[in-house]
């Protein structure tokens, strides 16, 4: 009648059976320090003044998404500024007059995004706190992709530690509930270069869409996904080494990375609404963007030629090409600040530097941590850095060219 374990020696029921499993443990334990830092990140907003570049994200993605006019801030990735402008487009915020307005006719991004904000009559706190809190999926996903990634290369216990480090880092506090692109960017690069890799092992066209999909996104989130382009060739070439010769198939390789940059131009193209000009034909015309094309060609050397050339044949939206003109000869000179001194040119040191006082003591110690570590078991690093490739490589590649960057800022 009675099944063995059901009760115990003393009478009483056994809730060994009731007890959470390790699995549910680690789901709860997951959503705890995701919910931390929610709460932490979207609570410090509650009290922060509008930042410059936010009231720029804001308006932007406001005028991509009701008009699909794209003069206002195209030097910053299209798709998470159209998420930042949704809560203004669906709350029916009012533009500033466009008509006759000499700012919108020549892009003043500057002018026309306070316009917007401070003199349309519109309450730009609820506009800003809800492209705030859309930011923060950004933050969360990469919460998530932390956690996930350091399981599988070490366990739970390590997936925690990882999560609890991102969840509390102050960087992420800090700039993920801004509405802004960095953390989409910083999300995107990472969940692209680790998609490229385990496609290339792995294979499969499920995941080889999926990483062509990711790598699309990441193209029409911010320029800076140029990046992932020696990234992928890194992780290419290692690839072919470690295939025997005769399995080697450099025409399935070239395919593969043909399918990435398909998937790109179409991602980038939908992003634009497939339309050409970055003006839209129901709104009052631009003389021109920011700047002209002519100015912006003339200061950007080989890059403004090519640019230039997609252009006039019209290869890639008008705006997606502009924008990324426009940051690559913005990052050629730029104001900065360091350890008491300015510079136009910026400085080798400056994100060195600016790691090490921004980091927290638990953050270096545990990197300190992991350098010891890797010395104390040198036998092992070289299957380590095979497992931490696609890592490796988007650290390399990401870190030469900001070490080689006369944009210091952040």
């Amino acid at each position: 009648m009675f099944r063995p374990g059901k009760f115990s020696t003393l009478g009483g029921v056994d809730r060994s059976a009731h007890r959470p499993s390790a699995a549910h443990l680690i789901t709860l334990a997951v959503a705890g320090l995701l919910a931390l830092h929610l709460g932490l990140a979207f609570g410090s907003t509650l009290q922060r003044a509008v930042t410059v570049d936010e009231i720029f994200h804001v308006s932007g993605g406001y005028f991509f998404n009701r008009f699909g006019d794209y003069r206002i801030h195209p030097e910053n990735g299209v798709l998470p500024q159209r998420l930042h402008g949704l809560p203004a487009w669906l709350s029916g915020a009012q533009p500033p007059e466009l008509a006759d307005n000499v700012f919108w006719r020549t892009s003043d991004l500057h002018v026309v995004s306070h316009q917007f904000f401070f003199h349309s009559g519109n309450d730009h706190w609820p506009l800003l706190l809800g492209a705030r809190a859309l930011n923060l999926l950004f933050s969360l996903a990469l919460g998530l992709l932390v956690f996930a990634w350091a399981r599988h290369l070490a366990g739970n216990l390590a997936g925690l530690v990882a999560l609890g480090l991102t969840a509390l880092s102050p960087t992420l506090l800090a700039h993920g509930p801004l509405a802004t692109t960095d953390v989409a960017a910083a999300l995107l690069l990472t969940a692209s270069a680790g998609a490229f890799w385990l496609q290339l092992r792995s294979g499969g066209w499920p995941r080889l869409l999926l990483s062509a999909a990711i790598f699309g996104l990441t193209c029409g989130s911010k320029f800076s996904a140029v990046l992932l382009l020696p990234v992928f060739l890194l992780l290419a070439l290692v690839h072919l080494l470690a295939t025997p010769r005769g399995e080697r198939r450099l025409g399935a390789l070239a395919l593969n990375l043909a399918l990435h940059g398909a998937a790109a131009v179409v991602v980038i193209w939908a992003a634009y609404g497939f339309r050409h000009s970055a003006f839209a034909p129901g709104v009052p015309r631009g003389d021109h963007l920011i700047t002209t094309w002519e100015w912006i060609e003339d200061r950007a050397g080989w890059q403004g030629n090519v640019v230039c050339w997609l252009n006039t044949h019209r290869l890639l939206p008008e705006p997606f090409l502009f924008g990324y003109l426009h940051t690559y000869v913005s990052s050629l000179s730029r104001a900065a600040f360091l350890a008491g001194e300015y510079s136009v040119t910026g400085w080798r040191s400056f994100f060195p530097l600016a790691f090490w006082w921004k980091s927290t003591p638990v953050e270096l110690a545990a990197a300190g941590l992991c350098v010891v570590t890797a010395a104390l078991r040198w036998r092992l690093l070289g299957a380590w850095l095979w497992r931490l490739a696609p890592l490796v490589a988007l650290v390399a590649v990401y870190g030469s060219a900001a070490l080689a960057s006369r944009l210091n800022i952040g």
